[in-house]
């Protein structure tokens, strides 16, 4: 059983890609990613190099265990509260450890196949529509509060970037999401040109952290509780359901990945990361933009 899997892997890897499209797709969960981690880290104060550390090592595990471009994501509602609430570093972690501990124990005992058979389809595909317009809305509520129509960082540009992803959707030479993004970094250097002088190498290695008793009190009921039906159906459930329409030839099994997304913050929270899930937003996402292999993620999870 363990050369099976072995050969599993090897063959996830001599699947990996790493033309233009895959590239491109492995940008399709920015939007998603980079807000939340940089609230999570202005606001509360996580420490941004052991969530790029950490988010880039489940990436690249998580591209050669599933051989598709599986997401590695923030946990939105643990994020969400974080933010608005203002929890401490410690309190976050000890969302991502309370979490991360009940969806491993679903999947390692896989009462997560149970839920997985019980819960109507209509169910995941009604959670999967209502995530995409979510997200569709935060875009749209995140170009207009710029308040500007001309500028940099403006409605125009919201709109002109918007457009260029519908008319590239299709086009593999040149994939929406690369384009955008060099568009957005050379609009970055056009308004604050000096930025690349402020930039510096140091070295930022991950520490143990040990969040207190009264940490996973606030956390639990604060942020763990909320997260983990949100995490069992999107995380797990619709993501699986995803990626058998996606990869037929390479079906996620709920328990596989219950058992991953509470690894990746039982492992993780204790040294900074942020809690981590996977998704079938971020799935959709990748794979549109271009993403078929698990070398698309695989190579963000370098860049991180």
């Amino acid at each position: 059983m363990f050369k099976d899997y072995l050969e599993g892997l090897k063959g996830n890897i001599q699947g990996f890609r790493y033309g233009r499209t895959e590239i491109a797709g492995s940008l399709g969960d920015m939007g998603t990613f980079i807000p939340l981690l940089v609230g999570m880290v202005t606001v509360c104060g996580l420490d941004v190099a052991s969530a790029l550390i950490f988010a880039g090592i489940f990436n690249i595990v998580t591209g050669v265990s599933f051989g598709i471009p599986m997401p590695v994501q923030p946990m939105k509602v643990i994020a969400t509260v974080a933010i608005a609430e203002g929890l401490t570093q410690h309190q976050i972690l000890a969302a991502g450890i309370v979490t991360g501990a009940v969806i491993f124990l679903l999947g390692i005992t896989n009462l997560i196949q149970g839920l997985n058979r019980a819960i109507p389809f209509s169910v995941v595909r009604g959670l999967q529509l209502g995530l995409g317009m979510r997200l569709l809305m935060d875009g749209i509520n995140m170009v207009t509060s710029t308040h500007r129509f001309l500028g940099y960082d403006s409605i125009s540009v919201g709109i002109t970037c918007a457009l260029l992803v519908l008319l590239l959707f299709f086009h593999t030479r040149f994939p929406g999401a690369l384009v955008v993004f060099i568009l957005g970094l050379c609009l970055l250097l056009a308004e604050s040109p000096g930025v690349l002088a402020t930039l510096r190498l140091e070295t930022s290695l991950p520490s143990l952290t040990l969040p207190s008793t009264e940490d996973f009190t606030v956390a639990t009921f604060k942020a763990a509780i909320p997260q983990i039906p949100l995490t069992t159906l999107n995380s797990v459930i619709a993501v699986c359901a995803l990626s058998r329409d996606l990869f037929p030839n390479k079906v996620a099994s709920p328990r596989k990945v219950a058992t991953s997304v509470g690894l990746m913050n039982l492992v993780g929270c204790w040294f900074g990361a942020m809690p981590m899930c996977h998704g079938a937003g971020g799935l959709a996402g990748q794979y549109r933009f271009g993403a078929r292999t698990g070398g698309s993620v695989a190579f963000l999870g370098g860049a991180k």
